[in-house]
């Protein structure tokens, strides 16, 4: 028997209704609202961790959330309540990576995970390639001049970097004042940032376009997001040596201080600390290609990480 008249127009003014009220919760989800206590919707916003080892076990408050793999280092998670969340990225053989993150209504917060191996080998540069030689019944070892030794040797003295050392002659006094690279005088600069110590504090600061700033330099307050051209990056137990990008990422400035050689995230965060690179006796560094050259006394070594 077919439907009368007056039951199919019941049937339709109950999917009308139904319409009605489900079509703005499926619009409330779809823009990230999610129904909270007391019947009320709540905005919320996401996550976006960039990490840069594959094989990277991500924890979002303590929950083991995602793994990544060669082909996807990323990760993003939606709906979450605008409150403060704790982030670790692990991996077997690295450092720990943990940073706390603070999610905003309809916003998308985003962080790169940065973790150096646990373990970072410096191999010995020694000052002399030995040789043995056979004459007859004897060996004799030669022993000749390492080039690269020589060459890490003169990447310490101040020759070697003159071109890139700042002289500024007083214009009142006549004296002349030399200011080696790193020096608030004469930052590093490198894809419009400048890096520089300043006793124990190490500063960075922007000089592109103020559209193009990276997103460390702001502070999201929720309504809006004040940036700032130069923030302090991290202050050290003793003055800072000699700093430089780690290996042209401008994100990382390696320094050394007191008995290190550390890595630190270009960004003004407290529950940051720098991970070591090398540790011993005051030691100082220079950049050549993609090694990082450690000089110790004059001892000389080279790691590639």
């Amino acid at each position: 028997m077919s439907m009368s008249i007056h039951k199919r127009r019941i049937v339709t003014v109950i999917f009308v209704l139904l319409f009605f009220i489900l079509a703005p919760l499926i619009v409330f989800y779809a823009k990230g609202d999610i129904w909270s206590n007391g019947f009320n919707f709540l905005k919320t916003g996401g996550i976006f961790v960039r990490a840069t080892e594959s094989g990277s076990e991500i924890y979002i408050n303590g929950k083991l959330e995602d793994t990544t793999n060669f082909f996807s280092r990323d990760y993003f998670i939606k709906n979450l309540r605008p409150v403060t969340y704790e982030i670790v990225v692990k991996k077997t053989g690295y450092n720990d990576w943990k940073n706390n993150l603070r999610v905003y209504s309809n916003r998308v917060t985003e962080t790169r995970a940065f973790a150096l191996p646990a373990k970072i080998e410096a191999v010995d540069i020694p000052e002399f390639n030995k040789t043995e030689v056979s004459a007859g019944t004897t060996t004799k070892t030669i022993l000749k001049l390492n080039p690269d030794y020589d060459q890490a040797k003169k990447m310490f003295l101040d020759s070697y970097w003159a071109d890139q050392i700042l002289t500024v002659k007083s214009t009142t006094t006549g004296k002349i004042s030399k200011y080696l690279p790193g020096t608030k005088e004469n930052p590093i600069e490198s894809r419009h940032m400048l890096a520089w110590a300043e006793g124990k504090d190490v500063f960075v600061s922007w000089t592109g376009n103020p559209d193009s700033i990276p997103k460390y330099f702001c502070e999201d307050g929720g309504f809006e997001i004040k940036c700032q051209n130069t923030l302090k990056v991290y202050s050290f137990e003793s003055n800072v040596r000699s700093l430089d990008y780690f290996l042209g990422d401008t994100e990382i400035i390696l320094v050394a201080a007191g008995d290190r050689v550390e890595a630190i995230e270009a960004e003004t965060n407290p529950d940051k600390r720098p991970q070591v690179v090398y540790e011993g006796d005051k030691p100082d560094f220079r950049l050549s290609g993609s090694s990082i050259i450690i000089k110790v006394g004059k001892l000389y070594k080279e790691i590639n990480i």
